[in-house]
């Protein structure tokens, strides 16, 4: 069945009108905010950091034209160090995303959030205790094909990055924080085909329980 003009707009609008923007946020913000909804992460995120490397030059002309060109110059100006950060970032994003489908936020806001997380496991309670990742496959629903739940988060498991698991590769779709004693769901997607890079996640637990079938498209 073809996709309802509606569809299309509702994507084009989400992903290339207002994700842009929202790809500033970092990628744990964005899993839990958008969780349940399908954005083009990796082509917002290219558009977001060309536009973030266009606005900064463009800033300074608005605000500081008069200045513009002695600004470069002025290694004591902070609005210097600014424009260059802000420029060399949006490039940067914009290469990690064409390159390697990564998807990173902005630095500015990337920071305080790891920041807040590093004091709250400081004072958090003590961690539940460890056992084995569930992995359930199902080839057949369209939402994911590969979900991991595990007792404990996972370092460096942002939503975007490819993941081989079994010779397959997925990509990290979304990332969920439910109750029990495996809170932390990931959901993949699995794609067709894949190549070994160091940006890839292999997974293959040790401790893993042994893989769980699921029996309809509806099982979660």
């Amino acid at each position: 069945m073809r996709a309802k003009l509606t569809d299309h707009v509702r994507t084009l609008v989400w992903g290339y009108v207002l994700g842009p923007f929202l790809a500033f946020l970092p990628t744990r913000w964005r899993a839990t905010w958008f969780a349940d909804r399908h954005f083009p992460w990796r082509g917002a995120t290219i558009v977001s950091g060309v536009l973030q490397l266009l606005m900064a030059p463009a800033v300074v002309i608005h605000f500081r034209a008069y200045q513009y060109f002695f600004l470069v110059a002025n290694i004591a100006d902070p609005g210097t160090w600014f424009v260059f950060y802000f420029f060399f970032e949006g490039a940067g994003r914009a290469v990690a995303a064409a390159a390697t489908g990564e998807t990173p936020g902005t630095l500015l806001l990337v920071a305080p959030d790891r920041l807040l997380l590093f004091v709250r496991r400081k004072i958090a309670p003590a961690p539940l205790p460890s056992i084995p990742d569930l992995v359930t496959r199902d080839d057949l629903r369209a939402d994911w094909q590969l979900r991991i739940a595990a007792c404990r988060a996972k370092r460096d498991w942002e939503v975007g990055r490819l993941l081989r698991y079994k010779e397959r590769y997925y990509r990290i779709q979304s990332f969920l924080q439910e109750g029990g004693p495996r809170p932390f769901v990931f959901l993949l997607s699995a794609l067709a085909a894949g190549v070994p890079s160091r940006s890839v996640i292999i997974y293959s637990p040790e401790t893993a329980e042994p893989e769980r079938r699921a029996f309809s498209r509806q099982n979660t």
